[in-house]
């Protein structure tokens, strides 16, 4: 149950939008960020849409380096993959976006990039790609480039990036090591501008929550200080608390489906007691009872 509602719970996407913002920072008067564009009147969307606003501009990071004047993102978190489709469907918004002009030809084919993020490298896709004939790169340390396609093509391996170089994009995951968490936190510290404090939180609802073991040893074996621990306290608290919340009522399902086991109930009687004792709903009844029972 937990798992269920931590991947539906953490969010990724605006982590994303505020990673990237961070890591462009430098060159930010140059670039336009527009978070979940909206392609057409229906509920079609693109997770971050980038305008460089004069071409001429190079930007200083290299996950910038390659932008033309319209750059698409998609931003896929740790439970989803890049498959040929995705890839496939990310240049589709990319034409739809060049359609969608206020007049025609308004966009150049030429001025568009396309970028895909994860945290895994997508071994599979790659592959494919590399079979159909177009060619794979390494751009740069964590940066895949395509080229054949109909839009130059970049896939961004969060998972390979230099951390020190690169602690936003990097740092949006689970399961962080003490270091990488250490390195965040004092990075986090420096920020002063208001938008940066902005786009600090937003990330932090994004990252704690998967890491909140790792942050609560960071700060029973480091020095950190009270000033720095008040930007992470109020996620720890409550995620920690409802972690907490969450292992008792699991505890509580065993014990009523142990009971019931001895009982001779059936299943689906199972499934309601742990839907009125506990509050379940069916699906994470049903869950519970195939994970202890089945």
């Amino acid at each position: 149950m937990s798992h269920h509602k931590e991947a539906n719970r953490i969010p990724w996407h605006p982590g994303f939008v505020s990673a990237m913002e961070l890591e462009l920072k430098e060159d930010a008067e140059y670039l336009v960020f527009d978070s979940e564009h909206e392609l057409n009147k229906e509920p079609l969307s693109i997770d971050l849409l980038i305008i460089k606003k004069d071409p001429q501009v190079t930007i200083t990071n290299e996950l910038g380096a390659y932008f033309k004047g319209y750059n698409i993102l998609e931003y896929k978190s740790e439970q989803d993959g890049i498959s040929i489709d995705d890839i496939t469907k990310t240049i589709g918004y990319a034409c739809l976006y060049k359609a969608y002009g206020s007049h025609v030809d308004e966009i150049k084919l030429t001025d568009i990039t396309v970028t895909l993020t994860r945290r895994a490298k997508p071994v599979k896709a790659l592959k494919q790609l590399k079979d159909l004939g177009y060619k794979v790169y390494l751009l740069s340390q964590g940066v895949y480039a395509i080229e054949g396609l109909q839009f130059p093509l970049y896939i961004i391996v969060t998972k390979e990036l230099d951390i020190t170089s690169h602690i936003w994009l990097s740092s949006l995951a689970k399961n962080l090591d003490i270091e990488h968490i250490r390195i965040f936190t004092e990075a986090a510290a420096t920020l002063t501008d208001k938008h940066d404090l902005i786009l600090r939180d937003s990330m932090v609802e994004a990252i704690v929550p998967g890491n909140i073991p790792g942050f609560q040893a960071l700060k029973e074996v480091s020095d950190m200080n009270d000033a720095v621990y008040q930007i992470f306290k109020k996620e720890m608290d409550e995620n920690w608390a409802e972690g907490k919340a969450e292992g008792k009522a699991e505890g509580k399902a065993e014990g009523i489906i142990e009971t019931s086991k001895e009982c001779g109930r059936t299943i689906a009687d199972t499934v309601d007691r742990l839907m009125k004792k506990l509050g379940f709903t069916q699906e994470e009844a049903i869950r519970e009872v195939n994970r202890l029972w089945v």
